[in-house]
Parts: structure tokens; C-alpha cells; sequence
């Protein structure tokens, strides 16, 4: 659909999520892991903001974003030119990124940010592409892109992690998360992590039919692989055990492949205070809500 539209500046609050469950059933023929995972959007955001400009451009700022600025592979200017390439049209877009989701931290950031850039497009275009083919360029951004496309609460999710299996509310809990200085490549992981043929038995229907949402996050296959791989990862795990057992709370968890670990809290006070416990491990530490309804502002069809 084509029309007229004239476009003003548009900003988007982008939520990260995290894996509150990981396991991994097992590598499929095609070479990929099969994965059952919970996600769920926190209100940990990104802001992205689309104007007007005579050309396209990128500028990234915030505390997380440093070196991203004008990069080729980054998410936002790659789902702008393969919507393009699928029949979208609108001017020239100034992005202005603010990152305030931690690079390579699990909490999928970057998918975050290639959702927003599709949503922005749509609702800014001269001419659209429809939904059905959004959805489409959704997965073929990412594994997780499509959650923050068009997820809603927490969702259960299969295949590679684009696959809705089931929706549930989202839990009500604060998280504190703990990022140390250490950029995780999720394709490393999963090449260490050595997962063979998939077990019959994991590989089903039944499983979906029963599962309930945990009250509390774990386990994450993917944790064990990740701190052998990364070293400063295991290192702050083992504090992280320690302070678990000594407040009396849930462990912390790796999100995805790391490497941000967290772990809830009933309250926010209980949540600052456990983050000042933490404060003092060479890692950034955050503090949010977990996001209930639409991850993303429903477009209208």
C-alpha cells in the first residue's frame, strides 16, 4: 500500500528481554540448535528515533554505545535496507540510537533495535510493506527478532527462538543484573557447546502442552559452555554463587549466552539493595521491571 505520508521525528522505547529458561533439545540436520526458552521483555531500553534528512545516517550514543556508530552490520541499518529491498519505501532516515542495553550481554539488544528500525519504517512509509511480509523480514533478521516484533507477556518459544509455542502474563518481579566487560559471541558458544542428535524425547508437543511458567528463572544449558569459554564469565559466577547463598536468594542466571547474569526480587527496594551488595565486581549492574503486554506498539493494518 502506497500513499503520502509526511514524516516527523518518531521515537521508540526499545525493551531488552531475558531467556528466564534455556535448554537446548539438541543439533537439528540443518546444523542448528533446538532450543526451548521463556523470554521476557524487561524494562531495560534502548530509545531509537527516526527524522527526516536529506540522507540516510546512523548516530549511536548512550553508555553501551561506543564504536557502533555508521557499522554496516548494524541491526538498525540492516532491516531498513532489506525493507527497502522488499517493496518499502519512505525518505531519507536519520537514526539516532541511544544504547542503554549492554552489547553482547544476552539480552537481546540488537534484535531490540532491528524490530524498532521495522516498526519506525512502517509507520513512517510512503509505502508499505504489510504485516506478513514484516513477520518475515522479522525472522530473517534474527532468532529473536521476532519477540520483540510482535511478542506479547512472556512466551514460551522453540526452533531457534522463532517460534511462538505459548503465552503466558509476564511475571511481576524486579531483576538485578550484573554485566561484566565481556562481549559474548553467541556463535562461539553454541560451536563449544557440542549438543548432538536431538533426543526423541525432548523433541515435542507433549512438553508444550505442560510446561508453566517457573516462578524462578534456570536452568540455562547454554551457562556451563559460555563460562568455559570465557573465563571472567566463570570468575564472576562463582561470586555470584556466593552472594546468592549469603543474601538467601535465587541464584543468578546467564540470559542467553551470556554475559549478563541475573537474578529477581520481589520489590524494588530488595533489588537496590542487592545491587549495592554487587556494586562493587567489575561489571556494570543494572536494576528494572520485568514489561508486561506488547514488547512493541501494536501497528495498525
Amino acid at each position: 500500500m502506497c500513499f503520502w505520508v509526511f514524516l516527523v521525528k518518531v521515537r521508540l522505547q526499545l525493551p531488552a528481554k531475558v531467556n528466564w529458561t534455556l535448554r537446548v533439545l539438541g543439533k537439528r540436520p540443518d546444523g542448528f540448535h533446538e532450543l526451548r526458552s521463556w523470554f521476557v521483555a524487561v524494562d531495560i531500553c534502548d530509545t531509537l528515533e527516526a527524522v527526516p534528512a536529506e540522507c540516510s545516517s546512523l548516530s549511536v550514543t548512550g553508555p553501551f554505545g561506543e564504536g557502533l556508530n555508521e557499522v554496516d552490520e548494524n541491526l538498525v541499518l540492516k532491516a531498513e535496507r532489506k525493507w527497502r529491498k522488499s517493496g518499502g519505501d519512505a525518505p531519507p532516515i536519520s537514526w539516532m540510537l541511544e544504547k542503554n542495553i549492554p552489547i553482547g550481554g544476552g539480552l537481546g539488544g540488537g534484535s531490540s533495535n532491528a524490530a524498532g528500525a521495522l516498526w519506525l519504517l512502517e509507520r513512517s512509509a510512503t509505502c508499505t510493506v504489510g504485516n506478513d511480509k514484516l513477520v518475515d523480514l522479522a525472522a530473517s533478521l534474527g532468532s529473536d527478532v521476532p519477540f520483540f516484533f510482535s511478542g506479547q507477556d512472556a512466551e514460551l518459544r522453540g526452533g531457534k527462538g522463532e517460534e511462538l509455542l505459548k503465552r503466558v502474563p509476564s511475571p511481576d518481579a524486579w531483576l538485578v543484573f550484573v554485566c561484566p566487560p565481556v562481549e559474548v559471541s553467541t556463535a562461539k558458544v553454541y560451536t563449544n557447546l557440542g549438543a548432538s542428535g536431538l533426543i526423541a524425547e525432548n523433541a515435542p508437543t507433549a512438553e508444550v502442552n505442560r510446561s508453566i511458567f517457573p516462578a524462578v528463572p534456570g536452568p540455562n544449558d547454554l551457562e556451563s559452555t559460555a563460562c568455559d569459554v570465557y573465563p571472567q564469565l566463570a570468575e564472576i559466577s562463582r561470586k555470584l554463587a556466593a552472594v546468592a547463598d549469603s543474601q538467601d536468594i535465587p541464584r543468578f542466571y546467564l540470559s542467553g549466552s551470556g554475559g549478563c547474569f541475573f537474578t529477581v526480587c520481589s520489590d524494588a527496594p530488595t533489588a537496590h539493595d542487592l545491587a549495592r551488595v554487587v556494586s562493587s565486581l567489575e561489571a556494570d549492574i543494572l536494576v528494572a521491571r520485568t514489561h508486561s503486554g506488547a514488547v512493541l506498539p501494536l501497528l495498525s493494518s
